[in-house]
């Protein structure tokens, strides 16, 4: 706008005097999309903070399903953990179990052949005794 008020001036009155009757209607649209321009700049910032606000209020409202779920989640991990637990206790267990019978069958293997192994003994001292 200040381009074209300044071009007028140089050009001299001849021009300006056929460009100031087209000055009006010149004026008024850059002043109507101006005005256009700012109503469009302060729908834009009204639906930006529309948008804001329902994303604030839909998060506000999920929220507490969130948490809902948050805390299911932290129950069933802790559920879980607690059948490791389990799970690795019976495992202790069982190996436990599993070493006492094999030392009750080792002592039980040695005392069934200890009267065998008595024997065997015996024959070998008789034999050196003769010998």
């Amino acid at each position: 706008l200040h381009l074209l008020s300044s071009s007028s001036s140089s050009t001299g009155p001849l021009l300006s005097s056929s460009h100031s009757s087209t000055d009006p209607l010149s004026s008024s649209p850059s002043h109507l999309l101006l005005l256009i321009y700012f109503l469009v700049c302060i729908l834009l910032l009204v639906h930006i903070l529309l948008h804001l606000f329902l994303l604030i209020h839909f998060f506000l409202l999920l929220l507490p399903l969130l948490i809902y779920f948050l805390v299911r989640l932290l129950l069933l991990i802790h559920f879980l953990l607690h059948l490791l637990l389990l799970i690795y206790f019976l495992v202790r267990i069982l190996l436990l179990v599993h070493i006492l019978l094999h030392l009750f069958l080792l002592i039980h293997f040695f005392l069934l052949l200890l009267p065998l192994l008595i024997y065997f003994l015996v024959r070998l001292l008789l034999l050196i005794h003769f010998l």
